[in-house]
């Protein structure tokens, strides 16, 4: 059901993208901008980071960074872009009087679609591919990999030309609703 939910959203973005004849406004993504991304994590379902579980204590909070450049613009309008980029993100945590640690990293690729609906607001829909890496240590150690794929919602609001607040959703990422500031150079 969410993957019919992020396609359904996807369409939406793509028709409003061919179908806009709104105010014209200076693209907030553009072609040469990079953008960097530094979160905080809200929910991790990975490492269970939610605080309640059996004496669970979050040692390192879901974090992330990405960052993205501007590849396409103009690409129905002035008003649509893409971008690609790298992210990574990690949290860690661990049982109260136990010698239990887990921790968890993903470092991925990322593609995104782009279209301003208001001034000053970027929003986006795209995905992630890349690496997910469980450890864990108590009376033994070890870590494992695997691949990890996300698809992504998320806005960007620019309160000054190079500062901004970006939130995103997603279930593949370090966080299932991730908040943070972002800078654009």
């Amino acid at each position: 059901m969410k993957k019919n939910f992020f396609v359904k959203v996807l369409m939406v973005f793509l028709f409003c993208a061919v179908f806009n004849g709104g105010v014209q406004a200076q693209n907030t993504f553009s072609k040469g901008d990079n953008i960097v991304n530094v979160g905080l994590g809200l929910i991790n379902p990975h490492t269970a980071t939610f605080g309640l579980y059996s004496g669970r204590r979050i040692v390192v909070p879901p974090v992330s960074a990405s960052y993205e450049m501007c590849l396409i613009d103009n690409l129905f309008n002035d008003k649509s872009s893409i971008g690609v980029g790298g992210y990574f993100g990690f949290a860690a945590s661990k049982i109260k009087d136990a010698d239990w640690r887990y921790s968890n990293a993903i470092i991925g690729l990322r593609g995104a679609f782009h279209y301003q609906l208001v001034d000053n607001l970027d929003t986006y829909a795209g995905v992630m591919m890349g690496v997910r890496i469980h450890s864990y240590s108590s009376y033994s150690k070890g870590s494992s990999g695997y691949f990890a794929a996300d698809t992504f919602l998320g806005a960007r609001y620019y309160f000054a030309n190079n500062i901004g607040a970006f939130a995103e959703l997603g279930w593949g990422g370090i966080g299932v609703f991730q908040l943070g500031v972002a800078f654009k150079f």
